[in-house]
């Protein structure tokens, strides 16, 4: 079998390996070598500097997924609550209400103002339009505050499931970053 002259690319030692060979260790430092051979000379590579390198590029890449995916999940989110934000009476958009609480509440007061109308106008003897104003009064200030306040449980349900979403992935990254340092 023929062999060749190298020398080890970690500590210089010379080493004979088969003319063939792509790997070899090193009899004198044991660094795991990958020979490489060109027209006229060959030489080596220590391996498991490589392999560190490779490890910290792909420490890096999964970094930057991570950060990638955390940013997506932003996106994501930002595209979803403003499918429940509101306007007010100046147009500007406003996330709906923390708690369902205020819409029930101002809807029992408009519901609580619609019934007190149709009492008056029946008990005045108004015209029956001032009576059905009053029904459609309560009924509008129901269906609203029912609507709003489904909204806002809504809005909080979906808020925490990107919170906790959000969260894990930070919580990867810290890990990262700690067992990166």
């Amino acid at each position: 079998m023929s062999t060749e002259a190298v020398s080890c690319n970690h500590c210089g030692a010379p080493l004979r390996v088969g003319a063939g060979a792509r790997f070899a260790t090193c009899n004198h430092c044991g660094s795991h070598l990958e020979i490489h051979r060109g027209d006229s000379a060959a030489w080596t590579e220590v391996l498991d500097e490589l392999r560190e390198v490779q490890a910290g590029m792909a420490e890096d890449l999964e970094a930057i997924r991570l950060q990638n995916e955390l940013e997506r999940i932003d996106r994501e989110w930002e595209q979803e609550a403003a499918g429940y934000r509101t306007r007010d009476s100046d147009g500007h958009s406003q996330p709906p209400a923390t708690s369902p609480v205020l819409p029930v509440v101002v809807g029992a007061i408009a519901a609580a103002f619609g019934i007190a109308w149709t009492i008056g106008a029946s008990s005045m003897g108004a015209p029956g339009i001032f009576t059905a104003f009053g029904v459609v009064f309560v009924l509008v200030a129901i269906v609203s505050a029912v609507h709003a306040a489904g909204k806002s449980t809504a809005y909080r349900t979906a808020s925490a499931r990107h919170r906790q979403r959000r969260e894990r992935v930070l919580r990867q990254l810290r890990e990262r970053g700690s067992a990166h340092d």
